[in-house]
């Protein structure tokens, strides 16, 4: 790199006009800084008769570390004190060992600097570089500055020689001194400090990132604290915050800076930081204390004002004693029954009663033998003259030391308290009497229920043989009219002869009514059988379009008769039902009946759906009949129960819709009804697709038992 003859001139012009070797060594620095691009740099001199090599002057490296540096020539084996003794430059590359520097572990030079008569190096320069040929103008920089130190060497040699021990001497004591100790210009440069000054403030380039943060941070307020000081002016102290760079806590430091007046006009602080992080902790401490204590105090007022609110506010008579017995605080209550005016001597006689009793009762409680104590007193209001039954509880409320300090009495008025005695003493005599006239009327009723019990089982029992009665002789019942109604037909089909037409009406009069009568037998029956558990389910899959067509078609000559159509809009692809294909039809058989009976005109519709994959079957039967009333929709399915339209009675036994109903419950499901009166009915039977569980009657004798007959049956009740 090439210099400018100007700048050598300015370097040249400096040394001669200085003569202290320290400010030419940091001013040759500068110049390597300005004009060389060298970043870190270190110079070590030899001043007075010391032949150690201290460190003067530094580029880049703190003050503290830069005097602390120091090189013994004459007994010192490191590569370092061989140059200084008389060794050429060395550059110390990478790769190679380099010996402990504040250069840290760059690569530098190592340039001896000596005169021709003297061996010895007078100095040592280290610089950083990374190439092992130093450039030249750092070679004449050597030249020029090794020149000037010898010149000062020389005048020093016949100069006090005691300077460069007091120097030593210097920095050994500041770096004792466990306060940081800074040398600072006037715009905060630091000239000199000792090693911990060197910790708060300083780094270098191998510091970590936060360490380095937390660097940063202290000498900003190191820098603000100071500029506020010399601003003041004078010796000063104030408080500054920094934070600990090994573990990154608040430190407190009091700064005191002492100004001091150098060469040339120029400035110095000198600054110390007296570390009270710990006074300033206990100092805060104490104002906590300070504020807790005032806080307590306040709250104990507080306090004391809520007690004596409480005290007002309560019913009851309170008295706060003293040890010695005397009263301290008493509410209003307790002020009636202890005081009385003097102008009525009964009074005041009856008040000073009242607190003798209660002066005997607080002594026990004050001579120690319990903390705590209960008892009933009987005193006197003073103004009426009326008796006061009183429990009085005192609480004794110990002081330092478990010593008595008070007594706090509460007097609890029993006047009421007796009366609600006396009144429970009636009411239990009373519910005793009373316990004694339930008890005889529960046993009596017990009797009358055990009674009841045994008439209801007569009942069922009765029931049950008039269902078995009338379910053993339907054979007696149905052989003679099986008979009629064989001989009726065989005279209606002209077997025994033709007949006039007069003869044939009054055989089919008794025809009909041989049929209605096996009908209403058919009907009596089947209740009976249901009733008895004489009903044999037996499960089938059939598909239920067929059965309803059989249904329409058993049921042909009626629906002729009727002059109504009945349509069928049940589906054939419909999955198969399984249930009781004999009682599924009967049941249809009755609902289609029942609907060509009350229908006069319109049309009766049969529809069947399934709602879905594991719903029930809905097989509808619907009518433009005249309609059921809503009070009459549950009472046709009662046994012996008819209603025809509006509330009229209709022919018939009222068996057909109850029988539907229970033997469609029989397989699981049900029947039931919506109807407007005026537009028509609507009867659906619901079945479960698969049965899940049917109750299936307990039948003794099943070889008798018979099926429900459905042919011919004309549906016998009340019209949906």
């Amino acid at each position: 790199m090439a210099i400018t003859a100007q700048a050598k001139l300015a370097l040249t012009e400096f040394l001669l006009g200085t003569e202290d070797v320290v400010a030419c060594a940091q001013y040759g620095l500068d110049w390597l800084a300005t004009y060389a691009g060298i970043s870190r740099a270190l110079c070590a001199a030899s001043l007075g008769s010391d032949p150690h090599l201290w460190g003067i002057a530094g580029l880049g490296i703190s003050p503290a570390r830069t005097g602390a540096f120091q090189i013994d020539p004459a007994r010192g084996r490191d590569r370092l004190s061989r140059i200084a003794r008389g060794g050429r430059a060395v550059w110390f590359g990478p790769g190679r060992t380099r010996p402990d520097t504040p250069l840290g572990t760059r690569p530098f030079h190592a340039i001896p600097m000596r005169s021709s008569r003297q061996r010895p190096a007078l100095a040592l320069l280290l610089v950083e570089g990374g190439s092992a040929r130093p450039e030249r103008v750092l070679t004449w920089f050597v030249r020029i500055l090794g020149a000037k130190l010898a010149r000062l060497r020389l005048k020093s040699a016949m100069s006090d020689r005691g300077l460069d021990r007091e120097r030593r001497l210097l920095f050994s004591v500041i770096n004792a001194v466990s306060d940081p100790i800074l040398l600072t210009d006037a715009q905060g440069k630091l000239l000199m400090g000792n090693t911990r000054a060197e910790q708060l403030l300083a780094w270098s380039e191998h510091t970590s990132e936060g360490r380095r943060h937390a660097l940063e941070l202290n000498n900003l307020h190191f820098s603000s604290a100071l500029a506020s000081a010399a601003v003041a002016g004078g010796v000063s102290a104030r408080e500054v915050i920094m934070v600990d760079p090994e573990d990154g806590s608040d430190l407190l430091f009091e700064l005191q800076t002492t100004p001091l007046e150098v060469d040339r006009g120029q400035s110095t602080f000198v600054s110390v930081l007296r570390n009270v992080t710990d006074l300033g902790r206990a100092t805060r401490e104490i104002e906590d204390n300070y504020k807790r204590l005032r806080a307590a105090e306040a709250q104990a007022r507080a306090e004391r004002r809520r007690i004596e609110q409480v005290i007002h506010s309560v019913v009851d008579p309170i008295i706060v004693s003293a040890a010695s017995g005397t009263i301290l605080m008493t509410n209003r209550p307790a002020e009636q029954l202890f005081t009385s005016s003097d102008h009525d001597p009964q009074a005041l006689r009856r008040a000073h009663a009242n607190v003798a009793r209660f002066s005997s009762f607080v002594g026990l409680l004050m001579s120690g033998s319990a903390d705590q104590l209960r008892e009933r007193l009987t005193l006197t209001d003073p103004q009426t003259d009326r008796v006061v039954p009183v429990e009085a509880v005192a609480v004794s409320v110990p002081a330092v030391r478990s010593e008595l300090a008070s007594v706090v009495t509460v007097l609890h008025d029993l006047t009421e308290a007796l009366e609600r005695e006396r009144l429970l003493a009636e009411v239990k005599q009373a519910s005793t009497q009373l316990e004694a006239r339930v008890s005889a009327a529960t046993t009596e009723l017990a009797t009358q229920n055990e009674l009841l019990r045994r008439q209801a089982l007569a009942l069922e029992h009765a029931s049950a043989a008039k269902s078995r009665f009338l379910a053993s002789i339907s054979h007696e019942f149905r052989t003679p009219l099986n008979a009629i109604l064989g001989y009726t037909w065989m005279l209606l089909q002209n077997m025994g002869g033709a007949m006039n037409p007069e003869h044939r009406r009054m055989v089919g009069k008794i025809d009909s009514n041989s049929r209605n009568l096996a009908a209403l037998i058919n009907n009596v029956l089947d209740i009976s059988r249901i009733e008895a558990d004489q009903i044999v389910i037996e499960l089938t899959a059939f598909a239920v379009e067929p059965l309803v067509r059989e249904v329409i078609d058993e049921l042909e000559t009626v629906i002729t008769a009727s002059a109504v159509p009945v349509q069928c809009d049940v589906s054939g692809e419909l999955p198969a039902l399984r249930s009781d294909r004999q009682k599924v039809k009967q049941v249809l058989v009755n609902l289609l009946s029942n609907a060509l009976k009350f229908t006069t005109k319109g049309s009766i519709r049969i529809d069947s759906t399934l709602d879905d994959e594991r719903g029930p079957w809905r097989i509808t039967v619907h009518d433009t009949g005249a309609g059921i009333a809503p009070a009459d929709r549950e009472r046709i399915f009662e046994a012996f129960e008819q209603a025809g339209p509006a509330g009229t009675v209709s022919a018939g036994t009222g068996l057909g819709l109850a029988i539907s109903r229970r033997l469609a419950r029989l397989l699981g499901g049900d029947v039931t009804v919506e109807s407007t009166p005026g537009i028509g009915s609507t009867f659906a039977l619901t079945l479960p697709l698969e049965p899940q569980m049917l109750i299936t009657p307990d039948v003794t004798d099943r070889t008798t038992a018979r099926t429900l007959a459905g042919v011919g049956v004309e549906a016998e009740g009340a019209q949906s």
